[in-house]
């Protein structure tokens, strides 16, 4: 942190209107950082401004806007500041959300506001941070604007700047409210990865328990702008997690003057650089999250499906008390579920056999193959072999059984708020009459496979995306609200049926997977990569993160997952994110034997393929 003669750090606040919530605050708080002087600009001043008319009938109406400001002369007064503010605190323009939802006649769809919300909020900011970062580099930090208040009656006896407004339009319902405020996040969360600024999130403290403005946060006599305690308790996050992150940034930095601005490389934040990064950090410590897209709170119906490793991230978030969504629940008398799925479908390891469930869910395909013999005489689902331990006497139970599953799984689309979804394979066989894939090669748990009927598949890159795009497109319509988390399964194959060795296939299936999950979080607004193929995997952990079959992951391995996942993309970070244990042992260490016994027992269909007395694959 740079410090001035007088031993205080200099830290500059730009923003527009919502700065007078924090200089507000700052009143409060500021005989606790004695040794912080901070600074605020309002980058709407009138000083700011170019002359009524200098724009001609081009000039926009908002004066929040860059067009509307004369960048030289705000770009002098900045560069007084460049040399010696430490931080720069930048607060986002927060009216756009508002002004959306209380705008217009109500006839304009929901969906088509929060696109055109979208494009603004990104064309705007990215234009604020195009002047911002060549004079600041990694010293700007984003604070995100309040959320919206919750009560209609509230703010239509405070209506505030925005009177005029509310009086001519309709004001949209709380729910659609919060989505406009959420659509705003997101668009400056993309703007804000574009240009590598980290996120400064607002304290839990500031939210409500629906996850809107707290009502001790409102300011009287305006719908649109918080107040005093608020901008205390942002500011107070915000400069506690600055603080963390300069005394992290300072450990090992070499004391020789840079010029940030002889490469595009210099004055990037640590994370841009494997030393910092990775190299001079502990396994345990490496986070490799950077901006988050969006949070998921408590209140999230939050869904999941995908590979094994998927089963981890339900059981953690169930044990630390989210809303896990389950529309489909038997469980064995022990109490535990066959699978910790939201919905008994078992594995699903391909992004294929996933657009087919929607599509069988929703009546869109109807496979022709519908029951697999086993060997005892008993009949199984071919699309969750072993979800029914005991299978089923005939065909038509086993077709009643599936209506009711595709049933709730449908409602589970529907209802969903977070899907997080879990790649694990390319490879798959399916059937050659009507392309529909199996989670299992038939002959592994049932069927019997007949190479005239049956094929094996390894999709590319390009074919999983597809895929992934296709189910994107077509949640959206049952779902428009609904947001995705992409993972990688960290877990290697268990067998290939390829031409390579397992080592090399499963290289292979990981890049594709991990590239299909970049395209498409780049591709949607809603959809958010989690890098836990990165923490397990990565050369920080040098192996430690799998078992002695090099393939199983470990308990510690969960763990590191997790607690990045808990503190980057949930709304309690400070939550244990380990799972609660049955037996309550009150030792640590016992709880990790417990558990490691548990992931062991993990559902996953695939390890059926390395049985010695399992049906062994044909081969080619």
């Amino acid at each position: 942190m740079q410090q001035q003669p007088d031993g205080r750090t200099t830290m500059l606040m730009v923003g527009h209107s919502h700065l007078a919530a924090l200089v507000v605050g700052w009143q409060r708080i500021r005989s606790e950082h004695r040794d912080i002087r901070l600074k605020f600009v309002n980058l709407r001043a009138d000083r700011f401004l170019k002359p009524p008319g200098s724009a001609g009938d081009l000039r926009p109406p908002s004066k929040a806007s860059v067009a509307a400001v004369d960048i030289e002369k705000l770009r002098a007064e900045l560069e007084e500041y460049a040399s010696h503010a430490a931080r720069v605190l930048c607060l986002v323009n927060g009216n756009q959300h508002n002004i959306a939802a209380f705008s217009g006649d109500g006839s304009v769809p929901l969906k088509t506001r929060i696109a055109g919300l979208e494009r603004n909020v990104a064309a705007n900011y990215a234009e604020w941070l195009s002047v911002l970062q060549p004079l600041f580099g990694d010293r700007l930090l984003i604070l995100l604007p309040p959320p919206p208040i919750e009560s209609e009656q509230w703010i239509r006896e405070n209506p505030g700047p925005l009177a005029d407004v509310i009086a001519r339009g309709t004001l949209m319902v709380a729910a659609e409210r919060k989505a406009l405020w959420e659509a705003q996040c997101r668009a400056v969360r993309a703007v804000a990865r574009e240009f590598a600024v980290p996120i400064g999130e607002a304290p839990a403290e500031v939210f409500s328990s629906t996850g809107f403005l707290a009502e001790d946060c409102r300011r009287a006599g305006d719908s649109t702008h918080a107040n005093e305690i608020y901008g205390a308790r942002a500011l107070q996050s915000a400069l506690s997690a600055d603080l963390a992150r300069g005394k992290t940034a300072s450990a090992g930095r070499q004391d020789h003057p840079v010029d940030t601005r002889t490469h595009p490389y210099a004055g990037l934040p640590d994370y841009a650089f494997w030393s910092r990064a990775i190299s001079r950090r502990a396994t345990a410590d490496v986070d490799p999250v950077v901006s988050p897209l969006f949070r998921v709170r408590k209140s999230d119906r939050v869904a999941t499906a995908g590979s094994c490793f998927a089963q981890h991230i339900s059981r953690r978030l169930e044990a630390a008390g989210f809303d896990f969504m389950v529309v489909e629940d038997e469980r064995a008398p022990s109490g535990q579920r066959s699978y910790d799925f939201s919905a008994r479908y078992g594995n699903i390891y391909t992004a294929r056999q996933l657009l087919q469930l929607f599509d069988r869910a929703f009546g869109y395909f109807v496979p022709l193959e519908t029951a697999w013999l086993r060997p005892d005489g008993r009949f199984c689902d071919p699309f969750r072999p072993r979800v029914d331990a005991d299978g089923h006497a005939a065909i038509v139970d086993v077709q009643k059984a599936a209506e009711q599953h595709l049933r709730a799984v449908r409602r589970m689309f529907c209802e969903l708020d977070v899907f997080v979804f879990t790649l694990g394979l390319t490879e798959c066989f399916a059937s050659r009459l009507d392309g529909a894939v199996y989670p299992l090669a038939p002959g592994v748990a049932g069927g019997e496979f007949d190479a005239e009927r049956h094929e094996f598949l390894n999709f590319s890159s390009a074919e999983v995306t597809a895929d992934l795009r296709r189910f994107m497109h077509k949640l959206a319509l049952v779902n428009p609200g609904a947001r995705v988390i992409l993972t990688v399964s960290p877990v290697p194959l268990v067998a290939t049926r390829s031409d390579r060795h397992v080592l090399v296939a499963t290289t292979y299936s990981k890049a594709a997977l991990r590239v299909a999950a970049e395209e498409i979080s780049r591709a949607f607004a809603n959809v958010m990569y989690f890098p836990s193929y990165e923490i397990i995997t990565g050369p920080h952990a040098g192996g430690e993160y799998f078992g002695d079959d090099r393939r199983s992951v470990t308990a510690a391995g969960v763990d590191h997952v997790m607690r990045v996942f808990m503190s980057n993309v949930t709304d309690e970070p400070g939550r244990d994110a380990r799972p609660i244990v049955s037996g309550h042992s009150t030792n640590y260490a016992e709880e990790h034997i417990v558990e490691a016994e548990a992931m062991a027992d993990l559902a996953c269909e695939e390890v059926l393929l390395d049985l010695q007395d399992s049906n062994t694959l044909p081969v080619r």
